[in-house]
């Protein structure tokens, strides 16, 4: 299994980061999909990058105002194994958030780089952006997808792959996503769920040791098998 989204340059996994990936792993997480909020972070992300650790720079739109253009297409020139993200759009944006991910959106195009979208209660706006494009990424990847069945029905036209954290809001939704476009995330250290999904009760964050209960949650309602699952997310990973 590789937990498709989460983020290993967290402050909170500092103490105990070789621990928390050991015990992933000793519970049959294979790989990493370690996304970044803001260029004060994108060096520490990057030193992660080693083989199992998958690394996406960005900024997310809350951080839109440390956003820095020019040093994210320089350390993706460098690093041609990296996407981007997470980058997106959220309830309360500003034309400040909108521009910065139009930005980043343009260059994973531009450059061919698989990129992270960040998406909450804004896809009546994502939508016609999307209708707007003449290029787009090779792969787009909706995370801690809260969209409707509808909304996958219109996404699904694209590149785009739909990834769950513990926290699926429609069910529907979830079935609705085709067998090769599903993926599973815990976004950790944040969206702990709930104590069923959770390797460890007493751990108070996160963590990616709870992704193989938190995809047999989502097969059980989808259908679609972790094995599946890790083809889908390795399909994300390394589109180009």
């Amino acid at each position: 299994m590789i937990d498709a989204h989460l983020h290993l340059a967290d402050p909170r996994f500092d103490p105990d980061r070789a621990t928390v990936i050991k015990a992933a792993r000793d519970k049959g997480v294979s790989g990493f999909l370690s996304a970044s909020t803001a260029p004060d972070e994108w060096a520490k992300n990057l030193s992660f990058q080693t083989d199992g650790v998958f690394v996406f720079i960005g900024t997310h739109p809350k951080r839109a105002d440390r956003h820095d253009q020019a040093l994210l297409r320089r350390l993706l020139q460098e690093n041609p194994q990296t996407g981007i993200g997470e980058i997106g759009l959220d309830p309360a944006g500003t034309a400040e958030q909108e521009r910065v991910f139009e930005q980043q959106f343009a260059l994973a195009a531009e450059l061919g780089r698989p990129v992270v979208v960040h998406c909450v209660r804004r896809f009546d706006r994502l939508a016609p952006f999307f209708k707007t494009l003449r290029k787009f990424p090779p792969a787009v990847l909706l995370h801690g997808f809260s969209g409707t069945a509808a909304d996958v029905a219109f996404f699904k036209r694209y590149p785009c792959f739909f990834s769950f954290s513990g926290r699926i809001k429609h069910p529907d939704a979830a079935r609705a996503v085709p067998a090769n476009r599903i993926v599973c995330e815990t976004d950790s250290p944040d969206q702990k769920p709930e104590t069923a999904l959770c390797a460890d009760p007493d751990e108070k964050r996160n963590v990616p040791a709870n992704l193989p209960l938190i995809c047999g949650a989502l097969a059980a309602i989808t259908g679609t098998g972790a094995e599946q699952m890790t083809e889908n997310t390795k399909a994300f990973i390394h589109a180009r």
